[in-house]
C-alpha cells in the first residue's frame, strides 16, 4: 500500500499501516463501545451505580471519545431513541433488573497489590 491510498487502520504499536477485512474493521473498538454501553445500561439496575449510569447516558453534550453520544454513533444506534426510552421505562415506575449477560472474565492469576503496601514474607 503506497502513500496516496491512505491508512484505514493505524498502528499504535509500530506506526504502520494495516489492512484488515472491510467486516473486522474496527472490531475490537466496536466490541469495547458496545460493552460500555451493555454495562452503563446493566448499571441502571443497580442502587448504587444507578446515577453515575443515568449520567453518562444522559449527557446529551458530551462528544468525548467514550461519551454515550460518540458510542451509540460509532455503533450505529439512536442516542436519542435510547434516552427516550430509558426516561418512559423510567418514568412508568418499572424497575430495571441488572442484565445476567456477563463479559468473559480473565482467569486469575495472581494478585495484584497496592506497590506502597509492603509485604512480610
Amino acid at each position: 500500500m503506497d502513500d496516496s491510498e491512505g491508512c484505514w487502520n493505524y498502528s499504535v504499536y509500530d506506526g504502520t499501516c494495516v489492512e484488515r477485512e472491510s467486516s473486522n474493521l474496527f472490531y475490537e473498538e466496536k466490541q469495547l463501545l458496545r460493552s460500555m454501553v451493555d454495562q452503563a445500561l446493566s448499571d441502571l439496575g443497580v442502587a448504587e451505580l444507578k446515577k453515575d449510569a443515568y449520567n453518562w447516558i444522559m449527557d446529551a453534550r458530551s462528544e468525548g471519545a467514550f461519551s454515550f453520544n460518540f458510542a451509540c454513533a460509532f455503533l450505529g444506534l439512536d442516542s436519542d431513541c435510547i434516552r427516550e426510552g430509558i426516561r418512559k421505562i423510567l418514568d412508568s415506575g418499572v424497575k430495571i433488573k441488572r442484565s445476567r449477560r456477563r463479559t468473559k472474565r480473565v482467569k486469575k492469576r495472581g494478585v495484584i497489590s497496592h506497590p506502597s503496601k509492603t509485604h512480610s514474607t
